[in-house]
């Protein structure tokens, strides 16, 4: 077949983060398609993760004041460690460090808001996925509140006073209210961000808006269209390069290298192609 040709959905599905990653950069979307995962240990995004591992686990009643997520931690190490030679014997001191400060904090942030701030939500579902044709998502709560169907989505910051608008702009939780209607076929009556600080919690809730919604959806419906050819030979942002854990492999196949060896260097590992084909450079 045509490395050309457009290609056709072929059972992959997307979800609201593949579209951020494509608006971002089409190349650097493209790089997570065909399966290249930067090995990383960020504070900020596991500190984040341990958070709604424990929050799911308090609205699913599996965990009950005090809250231990060591498990998960302990897990967490060993797959990073067995992901990748990256993270070797000399590496996994520092990485055990920087686990624990983000379990410490992640810790101290769900037991203040578990103790503080909780709803007396009735929970139904709780980090469901969702799927319609090829958009999928996880909303964190589908919960019961005064007759109404509210749908709630928690986000940790290291920011006291971030700006609410910021999560307003992003239509996520509209993407997830539009898909929960079409997967479920009952509508979303409320959404609600909580926002969980250092110091506080903020929260806003209003109606879903269907419009927004349904835009949204589309758009990562369209992803399954792309064709990995045509993604990594787009132009690449180069504001946002220095900043992008794929910097190296795209900037050395733009320089003309082709094996995977030197693209992976060592931080990457590679995983299956969610597009219809690869890139010709990468079969």
């Amino acid at each position: 077949m045509n490395i050309q040709q457009k290609a056709t959905y072929d059972g992959s599905v997307f979800s609201y983060s593949d579209l951020v990653e494509y608006w971002r950069c089409p190349r650097r979307f493209g790089y997570k398609a065909i399966g290249f995962k930067h090995i990383e240990v960020n504070e900020t995004l596991i500190r984040g993760q341990l958070f709604h591992y424990g929050i799911a686990a308090y609205h699913r009643g599996e965990v009950t004041m005090p809250l231990s997520l060591q498990p998960i931690l302990n897990r967490m190490v060993d797959t990073i460690k067995d992901e990748t030679e990256y993270v070797g014997a000399n590496k996994l001191d520092e990485v055990k460090n920087v686990l624990e400060k983000a379990l410490s904090e992640a810790l101290t942030m769900l037991q203040r808001y578990l103790q503080y701030h909780a709803k007396t939500w009735m929970p139904l579902e709780v980090e469901e996925r969702l799927y319609f044709g090829s958009a999928a998502g996880t909303p964190d709560l589908i919960a019961l509140q005064d007759k109404q169907l509210w749908l709630v989505d928690f986000k940790t910051t290291g920011r006291d006073a971030p700006d609410l608008r910021t999560y307003e702009l992003s239509g996520q939780v509209d993407y997830y209210a539009y898909l929960y209607a079409a997967a479920k076929g009952r509508p979303i009556s409320i959404v609600q961000y909580e926002v969980i600080t250092p110091e506080n919690v903020m929260s806003h809730q209003r109606p879903p808006r269907p419009e927004r919604g349904r835009y949204m959806l589309t758009q990562v419906q369209l992803l399954a269209l792309q064709s990995s050819t045509g993604l990594l030979n787009t132009p690449h942002f180069s504001w946002d390069c220095t900043r992008c854990p794929f910097f190296r492999p795209c900037m050395a196949r733009e320089q003309g290298a082709s094996d995977l060896d030197i693209l992976l260097g060592g931080e990457y590992t590679r995983g299956e192609s969610r597009l219809a084909w690869k890139d010709s450079d990468f079969t």
